[in-house]
């Protein structure tokens, strides 16, 4: 179990008042040659397994501390097939709020436009991802598929794990902190 941050815990209280969505990170990525859907899944199953923040679920404990914690949820992946009305489903899939004491923070979609077109549609809450943690994300996914595809054996690495941050977060510097606060709200 980790304690989140300020702003996890706000995430965390948006949600149980079901004003969530605003949290959703979405991304649509066309694809357009072959593409292994089988393969592809498994890849990025493979990446939620390893990293500890796509596999959490959120909570009170007795104190009132909200927590997250490794969750055996599954991972929301659907692969529909061509109809009419993809544009209006893609719009839902990505609106949908996170039952983020029940839901993996991670959900995906994958439309079969053409033989050779896919749409990607990946929806992260922004309780567990930022822009870093997305770039490596994508870098992962991208080496995943591509040794996956050519049966290749994926070695582990060693990752930093969201209780280190979380850790580090807690020792900033306050003044620092402020600093950063102050600035970002003269840009926003």
């Amino acid at each position: 179990m980790i304690e989140l941050n300020r702003w996890q815990k706000r995430f965390w209280v948006d949600s149980l008042l079901q004003r969530g969505n605003a949290a959703n990170i979405a991304f649509i990525f066309r694809v357009t040659g072959p593409l292994n859907i089988e393969i592809f899944t498994e890849s990025v199953r493979n990446i939620v397994r390893r990293t500890e923040s796509l596999r959490c679920v959120c909570r009170n404990d007795e104190g009132g501390t909200v927590l997250a914690e490794a969750a055996e949820g599954e991972l929301c992946i659907e692969s529909l097939g061509t109809d009419g009305k993809q544009e209006d489903d893609l719009d839902a899939f990505g609106q949908r709020l996170f039952d983020l004491e029940k839901d993996l923070p991670l959900r995906i979609s994958i439309r079969k436009e053409s033989f050779d077109r896919f749409r990607i549609v990946f929806v992260f809450h922004h309780i567990c991802v930022d822009l870093v943690s997305l770039a490596d994300f994508w870098d992962q996914l991208s080496v995943h598929y591509t040794v996956l595809l050519k049966r290749g054996i994926l070695k582990p690495t060693v990752r930093p794990v969201l209780k280190d941050y979380l850790k580090l977060e807690k020792n900033q510097d306050p003044q620092l902190l402020k600093a950063g606060i102050k600035y970002w709200r003269q840009y926003i």
